[in-house]
């Protein structure tokens, strides 16, 4: 059965009721070589690296960040790249009601907020998302790591 659900513009097109097996993995063939643009993964880690080591975002600094802080600020920038109208107000930033909108999700002092391009902003959208993964990651080992009886 088909069924067609709103999704903003869009129509979903949900098939119920096994719509879950459109994001069952063990179903994937396996990536292959060029599946991939490797210059956009390559820019997501090299930005992951210079927050750690220029900004100084350790994985010890990120662990504190247990509101999901990263994956807010990611989520901003990615609406800020797929906003459709990118104006520079007198301060020299992005600025219209869709970037203002955006800002008040975002979880630190607005002068950590520095759009530039919509890549350079996917990109750091990425590099966050990757951050806040690897401290869940994190998180759930050191409470796996204390749930041991060994």
């Amino acid at each position: 059965e088909r069924q067609d659900k709103p999704c903003g513009r869009w129509s979903c097109n949900i098939h119920t009721p096994d719509w879950t097996k459109m994001i069952d993995l063990s179903v994937m063939p396996p990536m292959q070589p060029g599946d991939f643009d490797a210059d956009a993964a390559r820019d997501v880690l090299a930005e992951r690296q210079r927050q750690v080591t220029a900004e100084g975002w350790t994985p010890e600094h990120d662990d504190q960040h247990v509101e999901f802080e990263m994956a807010s600020a990611a989520g901003v920038y990615a609406l800020a790249a797929g906003t459709k109208d990118r104006r520079f107000n007198e301060r020299g930033s992005y600025s219209n009601d869709y970037f203002e909108a955006a800002l008040k999700l975002w979880p630190w002092d607005r002068s950590w907020w520095k759009p530039k391009d919509r890549r350079r902003d996917l990109v750091k959208a990425g590099a966050l998302i990757l951050a806040e993964i690897e401290r869940l990651d994190r998180a759930r080992n050191l409470i796996a790591g204390g749930n041991s009886n060994e």
